[in-house]
């Protein structure tokens, strides 16, 4: 007969932890669970939903040792956390989030299905600059209650940048309200060097700017080096913000390159749907710039509510370099008078707005738009447009 070692799952406050050694590889106190080590660890939870612990990332120690980074691998079986008493949006007291990477990197693995509500200025996972990879086929249902955060759903907390996260696979169910993102930046915070490669991702922004994926209310708000290269993704930016790129407010969108999948990006008023966010320059009159967008493979559907480029830049803003290649892609402006593919629409302010170096090839594409804007190239007030089409299938 063989013979297997059993380990129990230990009690750590309301969570259950299986694999590793605490006080080596985990520790628990007030109320916070610690991962310090790579030490692979699942975590559950002892009884329903907790509303005073959370989990927190902090590898610094591993780290040092290693002489580099060290990833937290975790694997959440049906988490439950919901942090939102710990702020209070009426007096901008910024509270926990659930999952924090304070330190290190964190490699998430999804399994069961894991519901997390944040606090106001807090994502559901705030991993800020640090490294964070979620996968696995579980889900992730983030602030489904819709509690004003003016964070990202997942990336940074308010002010904060949310950078280096990538997707490799689960679904994710993210909802934000305020000044932020889906996955991305907080409010005043960039989003940047973020990669889908598989799973199912819905990110919705509600209320008041914010891209869906990307950058966060304020002029900096960048929404860059944003990658989809597989999956199924949904995106709907806020008012003034991009479904997909900048948040708001003059922010800027640039290098947003999709290869693969079924993405749909849809604009809040004034936000295009893929690229740029409303906003002004020191002269008053245009957004904030928009360069290069790669289209190169898969399935894109991409629409803005008003005034905006459906593939390109916001009201009265100028897009430089849109690439479509081996592509299926559907671009509609509802209403205003943006270009579907190229610049934002300008009105009786005097704005100018410009379309640069447009290439579609190979492709089949339809571009509708609505109010005077060209249907590839500019919106109304167009100052100049270089538009290249070649070998377009029919």
């Amino acid at each position: 007969m063989d013979l297997y070692e059993v380990r129990a799952a230990a009690s750590a406050g309301a969570f259950l932890v299986e694999g590793g050694t605490e006080t080596t590889d985990w520790s628990y106190s007030n109320n916070v669970l610690t991962v310090l080590t790579g030490t692979p660890l699942t975590i559950s939870m002892s009884s329903g939903s907790t509303s005073s612990d959370r989990v927190v990332i902090d590898t610094s120690t591993a780290s040092a040792a290693a002489g580099n980074t060290v990833a937290a691998k975790v694997t959440f079986d049906s988490v439950s956390i919901d942090t939102r008493n710990t702020g209070d949006a009426l007096a901008q007291t910024v509270g926990k989030p659930p999952v924090h990477v304070l330190s290190g990197a964190l490699d998430l693995k999804l399994a069961g299905e894991t519901a997390l509500v944040p606090a106001y200025g807090c994502a559901c996972v705030q991993n800020g600059e640090n490294a964070l990879t979620i996968s696995g086929s579980g889900k992730l249902v983030g602030n489904q209650d819709g509690i004003p955060t003016s964070a990202a759903c997942i990336g940074g907390g308010i002010g904060e940048s949310g950078s280096n996260i990538t997707i490799d696979g689960g679904t994710l169910v993210l909802k934000t309200v305020g000044s932020d993102k889906g996955i991305g930046g907080g409010a005043g915070g960039a989003g940047t060097n973020i990669t889908i490669n598989d799973g199912s991702v819905d990110a919705r922004v509600s209320s008041y700017g914010g891209a869906g994926i990307g950058g966060g209310w304020g002029q900096d708000g960048h929404g860059r080096d944003i990658t989809i290269n597989g999956g199924t993704v949904v995106a709907n930016g806020s008012y003034g913000g991009a479904g997909i790129g900048a948040g708001g407010s003059g922010a800027v969108a640039e290098n947003i390159s999709i290869t693969g999948g079924t993405v749909t990006a849809k604009g809040g008023s004034y936000g295009a749907g893929i690229g740029g966010a409303f906003g002004w320059d020191a002269s008053g009159k245009s957004a904030g710039s928009v360069k290069n967008i790669s289209i190169t493979g898969g399935s894109v559907t991409a629409s803005t509510v008003y005034g905006c480029a459906a593939i390109g830049a916001a009201l009265y803003g100028s897009v430089d370099g849109i690439t479509i290649k081996d592509a299926n892609v559907t671009a509609t402006v509802e209403n205003g008078d943006g270009a579907a593919i190229g610049s934002g629409g300008g009105n009786s302010w005097g704005a100018s707005t410009s379309a640069s170096n447009i290439i579609i090839e190979n492709a089949e594409v339809t571009a509708k738009a609505h109010g005077g804007g060209a249907g590839i190239g500019g919106g109304v007030r167009l100052a100049m447009a270089a538009v290249r089409c070649r070998a377009l299938r029919s």
